[in-house]
């Protein structure tokens, strides 16, 4: 093998990780950002998801209150009449 042998192979190696540093670098971070983009928006619908449940449970429970209390009204109220 021969001086300019290797220089070529080198160059040739050299262009390979040059081409692959230009090329993969922006399609990585691209990737990147759109992984950070959709964790987000996913994160955001977990919150809308949750606040969701929430207000539905609070909902649930205070419906479950409010009859508790009417049939309390008309049980002591029909206890009071009869």
């Amino acid at each position: 093998m021969t001086r300019t042998d290797a220089d070529g192979s080198e160059l040739a190696v050299l262009a390979v990780a040059g081409v692959a540093v230009c090329c993969a670098l922006p399609v990585l971070l691209s990737l990147g950002a759109a992984v950070t983009i959709v964790g987000i928006e996913l994160r955001t619908w977990g919150l809308v998801v949750a606040g969701l449940v929430a207000v539905a449970t609070a909902v649930a429970l205070r419906r479950r209150q409010r009859a508790c209390r009417v049939r309390q009204l008309l049980s002591g109220g029909s206890a009071r009449r009869g």
